[in-house]
């Protein structure tokens, strides 16, 4: 998986997202891109997707207790724009 752009990224830098995410309470590895873009929050992993159909969607896993496999555990997909860009949902 290559580095996400800006556009990919909502607007944002790698960066600047990684710190965006941080605010929202996230824990974020510092080698976000070798783990495969997935961050914890409130006892849930979320995968950050910009490679998907919909554009850069989020994907909400079941709690980490029942976390088996992201193909088993995706709880919710949202869109960014619409979940974390305008409400800051985290």
């Amino acid at each position: 998986m290559k580095r996400p752009t800006r556009d990919q990224l909502g607007g944002y830098s790698l960066s600047e997202f990684k710190v965006f995410l941080k605010r929202l309470g996230h824990k974020v590895p510092r080698n976000l891109s070798h783990t495969g873009y997935v961050t914890q929050c409130k006892d849930r992993y979320f995968r950050w997707r910009w490679w998907g159909d919909e554009g850069f969607v989020v994907d909400r896993s079941e709690p980490s207790c029942n976390f088996d496999r992201w193909a088993n555990s995706v709880e919710q997909t949202y869109s960014f724009r619409s979940s974390y860009k305008t409400k800051g949902v985290g």
